[in-house]
């Protein structure tokens, strides 16, 4: 019997792109082919092979812009190049399945010629469009946020299937579309990070973890001025961050003008394959988004990555992580007036907060990616 063939289009750069990554590779070991088109983060080879995936790359990065006009451009310009690229191999190659990463919804339809071919789209949601536009630009209810919920609702109604990243935002978008949307949590790989129990600290200081991309929802900021008095007295507690986004630098220059960059320790982010090494510094991991519409709806990659380490989790109480994790497995705080007592209580006792993270790392264990990756591969057998 001939093999499957799969074709993805996604917007990012793939081999950064950890849900798009585990997808493509439970698809490989599950003996299907697939073709991945990608962006190109500007030396990287047009077409290369890693871990068995064909990866196709437009010659088109992100722009540095974070502006309304820069995004719609990036986007214009990325559809209509990988639109190109998904006809020119959907003729060469007859494919079951083509898959249409968002943001934005519409790569789905560069996925034309593959059906009419035969092949079942789907369309995996990472996140909301609506809610995202309307957090990263102030938007209110107008023109332009009427036309992204129109774009996603022809999107989805395109497309044979959807998919999404957690529970809650699969409710409202069901609600919003009038389709049903399968889960793929956005659990790590326990074959690269591991659990392991922590007694005590494994550093001179207790070390505050935060890595990703850092943009201004992300609350990075919120935790520099509470540095300077967790170590009013004494240098206990020290800032590590690993990443790279827009807002990198405003945070460095924040913590350099109000004179906390001697407990703050910024790195630029790392690979995915490299992440063990890095969270096994960590006393608590961060996770300090701001709660509105958008992020509220999110389970946070980092949090899971820091769950499946053993490391205690100190998070907003959104709708997200709520639905999944309670008080008696991650510290959750409510304003930043807490911050400060609640890192100082944690420090003071780490058996509680073993006891917590353990009890976090159960409920994980739920959806962690060994299970969710043989019911993602079965959905795409089943489409």
């Amino acid at each position: 019997m001939s093999k499957k063939h799969i074709l993805m289009v996604v917007h990012s750069y793939y081999l950064d792109d950890t849900r798009v990554r585990r997808e493509a590779e439970a698809l490989i070991d599950a003996g299907f082919l697939v073709d991945v088109i990608c962006l190109n983060e500007g030396d990287e080879v047009g077409f290369e092979e890693y871990n068995g995936v064909r990866i196709h790359r437009c010659n088109i990065g992100r722009s540095t812009k974070r502006t309304k006009v820069s995004y719609i451009s990036e986007y214009v310009s990325f559809f209509f190049k990988s639109f190109f690229k998904s006809t020119k191999l959907s003729f060469k190659v007859k494919y079951d399945v083509f898959f249409a990463h968002n943001m934005p919804n519409f790569l789905i339809f560069t996925g034309i010629l593959a059906k009419i071919r035969g092949a079942k789209l789907i369309l995996d949601m990472h996140d909301s469009m609506p809610e995202l536009y309307e957090n990263l630009f102030g938007l209110q209810e107008g023109p332009l946020l009427k036309l992204l919920r129109f774009e996603e609702r022809i999107s989805v109604k395109f497309a044979s299937r959807c998919m999404t990243a957690n529970l809650p935002i699969a409710d409202i978008l069901e609600e919003r579309n009038k389709a049903k949307f399968f889960v793929t949590h956005n659990t790590p790989d326990l074959s690269v990070l591991s659990f392991s129990e922590r007694t005590n600290s494994t550093n001179d200081k207790f070390k505050l973890f935060h890595h990703g991309n850092i943009h201004q929802r992300y609350g990075l900021d919120r935790i520099l001025p509470v540095l300077q008095t967790l170590n009013d007295e004494e240098m206990i507690y020290q800032l590590e961050v690993h990443g790279r986004g827009p807002w990198y630098d405003t945070v460095r220059n924040i913590a350099e003008n109000i004179s906390v960059n001697e407990h703050c320790n910024f790195y630029p982010g790392f690979k995915p394959q490299d992440i063990a090494s890095y969270l096994a510094k960590a006393d608590l991991g961060l996770v300090l988004n701001h709660k509105n519409d958008l992020t509220d709806l999110l389970l946070p990659v980092k949090m899971l990555e820091y769950i499946s380490c053993g490391i205690p989790v100190l998070c907003p109480r959104t709708k997200a992580i709520e639905h999944y994790f309670d008080d008696n497995s991650v510290y959750f705080f409510d304003s930043d007036a807490e911050l400060a007592d609640l890192i100082d209580s944690i420090r003071l006792n780490p058996n509680e907060a073993n006891k917590r993270a353990a009890k976090a790392f159960v409920i994980y264990q739920s959806i962690a990616w060994e299970q969710e990756k043989l019911n993602f591969v079965e959905f795409v057998k089943t489409v």
